[in-house]
């Protein structure tokens, strides 16, 4: 039975498998809301780097979103209308560039709803300072592995985009 006020001595209760199937639920909550929309996390991430970062190239932006299928995502985006693409002269050459619609941008928000939706699902027991407390201590441990810089800020967008974080 769960004691809140002692460590428990089964490894199953430890925080890190905790925050882990935690994690798990968080994301197949947020998983079962983006299919119900006909989208996946891959469309979520493209759509969040262009709302973070700008407009980019539509052959960069390929490169940089670490799912294989980050192209035919694009195509999906781009026939929904939840990006613009145009196309640009350069130096001789031409990019496509690809930015957020505002459709795009009403969809995005739409899925940030979603995602407080699955948070107050899993914190339904949780009082509003239950709610500050688990808040600033995560954000606590997220400091402390070097990822201070706020979740979908350009500096943690761009390192993910990258692969370079894959926490």
């Amino acid at each position: 039975m769960f004691d809140g006020r002692k460590e428990s001595s089964d490894p199953f209760e430890q925080s890190v498998y905790l925050l882990s199937v935690l994690a798990r639920a968080a994301e197949d909550g947020i998983g079962e809301r983006l299919a119900a929309r006909g989208l996946g996390r891959v469309h979520q991430e493209l759509l969040t780097v262009l709302a973070q970062a700008g407009p980019h190239g539509r052959a960069d932006l390929a490169r940089r979103v670490t799912a294989p299928d980050a192209s035919a995502a694009m195509d999906t985006l781009l026939a929904r209308g939840l990006v613009q693409a145009m196309t640009v002269h350069l130096g001789g050459g031409q990019q496509e560039v690809v930015m957020l619609s505002p459709d795009g941008q009403a969809e995005l928000a739409a899925m940030h709803a979603d995602a407080a939706a699955v948070q107050d699902a899993m914190m339904v027991s949780f009082t509003r300072g239950d709610r500050a407390q688990l808040n600033a201590l995560l954000r606590r441990m997220h400091v402390a592995l070097g990822r201070g810089e706020g979740f979908g800020s350009p500096q943690s967008v761009s390192r993910k985009v990258r692969g370079r974080d894959r926490g």
